[in-house]
């Protein structure tokens, strides 16, 4: 992948998170009393991790605020090939998987370049041809 198709997807998917981050900025964004404002530290948890990743023929994630405050980043082939990752503010993630029947994976783990050459070959799983 060239350095600048790299650039234009990360400033892309920043930017997504940077909206998502801005609408939902304040308690209750999601219609219900208890969900939680959207933390920056997640956001920014989320901005390092998509920086370490490849990108190799992976389509960019749906951006999605959690009613804890964290944010998670989803990509989906079909209901049986994804892979969902959920950032927290102190620089932690939970992830989950499933490339196929019976192929399922989780864990947490540290938003580190190691963190995310695992999630980069859960992303090879579920988008193989």
């Amino acid at each position: 992948m060239s350095m600048e198709l790299r650039t234009n997807i990360l400033e892309a998917l920043e930017a997504r998170i940077e909206g998502i981050l801005a609408e939902c900025a304040v308690a209750g964004w999601s219609g219900e009393e208890d969900s939680k404002a959207v933390r920056r530290e997640s956001a920014e948890a989320a901005k390092r991790f998509v920086s370490m990743l490849e990108f190799t023929r992976v389509p960019l994630p749906e951006v999605i605020p959690e009613p804890d405050g964290d944010l998670a980043l989803e990509w989906h082939r079909d209901a049986s090939h994804w892979v969902i990752a959920s950032f927290r503010p102190d620089g932690s993630m939970n992830y989950a998987s499933r490339s196929g029947e019976g192929r399922k994976a989780t864990g947490t783990g540290a938003v580190t370049r190691p963190f995310a050459r695992i999630i980069d070959d859960y992303l090879a799983l579920v988008f193989a041809e």
